[in-house]
């Protein structure tokens, strides 16, 4: 894992003309570096991304450098959900391919942000991240459907993160 990790997935790029993100399956890994378990990626689909709010790219996801045609790959207003606001950014320009081959590893601790920061800012990003979508896609029926559907999704997801935190009425999230 992890060394033949760039050869493979620029291979696969070269041999996808069509792909601009390639993604293989992970491995996660304890403090130690001893494998917890194997993450098979699900092939990607858009609407798993956008409706279901399901991060498919997840560790060693390579980018084509032409695909970056925007000031910033990772938008540093968002503090919790920055990775995946750019592959819902990213998945409404290009296509991503699996690799299904274990190539990378994601350290699993008690300081990872995705872990430590479920609380009432990590929901509010779901909900924003959605909501600025909207606004880039200008009118394209069948995406705007799906974020629509995936800003259903955020107002649930946000809801159960906030679920126990007696500060927020979970309620005001399952209501929209």
């Amino acid at each position: 894992v992890g060394e033949n990790i760039f050869r493979r997935l620029i291979q696969v790029l070269e041999d996808n003309p069509e792909a601009s993100v390639a993604y293989p399956d992970w491995e996660m890994i304890n403090d130690q570096g001893d494998v917890i378990s194997q993450v098979k990626t699900p092939d990607f689909s858009i609407h798993t991304l956008i409706e279901k709010m399901i991060c498919l790219p997840g560790p060693g996801a390579l980018i084509r450098r032409s695909l970056l045609d925007r000031e910033y790959l990772r938008n540093d207003s968002y503090i919790y959900v920055g990775d995946f606001e750019c592959w819902l950014y990213l998945a409404t320009h290009t296509n991503f391919i699996r690799v299904p081959e274990y190539l990378a590893r994601w350290r699993l601790h008690g300081t990872n942000m995705s872990i430590k920061g479920r609380n009432v800012i990590m929901a509010e990003e779901r909900i924003r991240v959605y909501k600025e979508l909207l606004t880039l896609t200008y009118g394209r029926k069948p995406l705007n459907t799906l974020v629509k559907k995936g800003l259903g999704t955020a107002y649930y997801s946000s809801a159960k993160l906030v679920y126990f935190d007696p500060n927020v009425s979970a309620k005001k999230y399952l209501i929209k």
